[in-house]
């Protein structure tokens, strides 16, 4: 029996799947500033991200220790949310991935790993899926196998859907809100047009529309997606899930971000709405075919993730054993999967980040990956209590106009 101590704040969804297996005695513990490991010490230890002052610090605290680290991947990845998003590195707080402190990271899919592994090498990345999918993979199977579309109907569902957060800066907030209102422009001239729309936070409050959600972590967005016909969506899991179930799925971005991932539809401007919507509606084997090669780049899911995930957690025990993993790192591919990953690029994190500049990173990086971190979370304290007048402005304007039409 592995003892793996879990340190989460909200994201225990993450790990919990991995209790099913009778290999691990899983413990968690909310991280707090002042923790200190205690004799025994686990076999390894989990999280599910390394952006936090307090995780930051067990897993440096953890490495000194010789005790294996591994962190779970929670989401896909995001350029909003990595470079221009409120609480990493963008606004001077720690910048995500760049590097990883833990020893290894599970991936969800091979496309994570390469982008990774040409950020911090090789060596950190190990491709495991996604186990909080993965009673979804064999639901969808079965739904593909047995659900016949129907590519001609009177009566067309659209579900629009929106990050778990709503927003991840200002910016996004205003662009996001107003391709919701294009979206629910057009929609209200098409007779055989229904929309679903399922929104975070206050977004259905703004658009004055009915929001079909009700618990973020429940079962219930499966259902919405098997009953719609086409989905669009802010970049989010949600892409992942509606591409699982076979419907055709549109990310939509005002501000045309660049993309770690793809679909076979975008949305970027009010002028593309009709056409891709129509398109999407056609289910053209082209676009369907190039989203199955994107569904399985972003998503592992020929194996069943969680035992991977536990093979992976038992070799980097098992590794640590016979290794000081203070001076050897882990070696690349435990799971002997041979994929191609990118080599790693050198990374000038002054240059990506100017917000952290002020940080002058020296031999001791430890202290510069925590100060970055409270520096994240100092400025998210103020954003919410100093909301710029200028931005609601232009939030309500949007929206005045939008209730004149």
């Amino acid at each position: 029996m592995i003892n793996v101590y879990a340190f989460v704040d909200d994201e225990h969804k993450i790990v919990k799947p991995l209790e099913t297996s009778d290999r691990l005695n899983i413990k968690y513990f909310k991280p707090q500033p002042h923790y200190v490991f205690q004799i025994p010490y686990p076999d390894i230890v989990i999280v599910v991200s390394d952006w936090r002052h307090n995780v930051a610090k067990i897993l440096i605290d953890a490495k000194a220790l010789g005790i294996p680290t591994l962190m779970m991947q929670d989401g896909t990845l995001d350029w909003i949310i990595q470079y221009e998003g409120d609480l990493y590195a963008g606004s001077g707080g720690a910048a995500h991935y760049h590097p990883i402190l833990s020893d290894k990271i599970a991936c969800i899919g091979h496309q994570t790993a390469r982008i990774l592994s040409s950020w911090c090498g090789a060596e950190k990345v190990e491709v495991v899926g996604f186990p909080i999918l993965s009673n979804e993979i064999e639901d969808a199977n079965k739904y593909k196998n047995e659900k016949k579309i129907a590519l001609s109907k009177d009566k067309y569902t659209i579900l629009v859907t929106s990050p778990r957060q709503g927003w991840f800066s200002e910016e996004h907030k205003i662009a996001f809100l107003q391709a919701l209102s294009d979206i629910k422009e057009y929609i209200g001239t098409q007779k055989n047009i229904d929309v679903t729309w399922r929104l975070a936070r206050n977004l259905s409050n703004i658009l004055q529309v009915e929001n079909k959600l009700k618990e973020k972590e429940s079962y219930e967005l499966v259902e919405l997606i098997k009953d719609a016909d086409i989905v669009i969506s802010a970049q989010s899991t949600v892409v992942i899930e509606a591409m699982l179930y076979g419907k055709p799925v549109a990310i939509i971005d005002y501000l045309n971000s660049p993309q770690f991932y793809g679909t076979a539809w975008f949305i970027t401007s009010k002028e593309q709405i009709e056409k891709t919507i129509n398109s999407m509606l056609q289910r053209n084997a082209d676009r369907m075919l190039y989203q199955e090669y994107q569904l399985n780049d972003v998503l592992y899911f020929k194996e069943n993730t969680i035992d991977r995930t536990v093979l992976l957690i038992e070799k980097m025990v098992d590794y640590a054993k016979y290794n000081n993993i203070n001076e050897v790192a882990f070696p690349e591919n435990l799971l002997e999967y041979n994929n191609p990953f990118l080599n790693k690029i050198a990374v000038n994190i002054k240059e990506i980040y100017p917000k952290i500049s002020e940080f002058v990173i020296s031999e001791a990086d430890k202290y510069y990956y925590l100060n970055s971190r409270l520096n994240g979370e100092l400025n998210k304290f103020h954003r919410k209590s100093t909301l710029s007048s200028k931005i609601s402005k232009k939030i309500y304007l949007i929206f005045n106009n939008m209730k004149k039409k």
